[in-house]
């Protein structure tokens, strides 16, 4: 009988879904707007670095940013966060 009683809850489909207020929306994707902004700047000036001031073409610095972000993404899944 138990058993009859979990089959029938688990195959019943949720009612409603609840609705996320704006509010909470925007207060949660806020949280990383800061630190994407960070990056963006840090990633502008490193290329303007590399092709005006270290002399690069502008085709070798966008290898380089793109060969540290390759790297960053198959080294970050073995760092272990503290």
């Amino acid at each position: 009988m138990e058993l009859k009683k979990m089959a029938s809850v688990i195959n019943e489909a949720p009612q409603e879904k609840a609705e996320i207020p704006l509010f909470r929306k925007l207060s949660y994707s806020l949280t990383d707007f800061g630190g994407n902004v960070l990056f963006v700047s840090i990633s502008t000036y490193l290329l303007y670095f590399y092709t005006d001031v270290f002399g690069l073409s502008i085709g070798v610095a966008g290898t380089i940013l793109l060969l540290t972000r390759c790297i960053d993404m198959c080294t970050r899944p073995c760092q272990v966060d503290g």
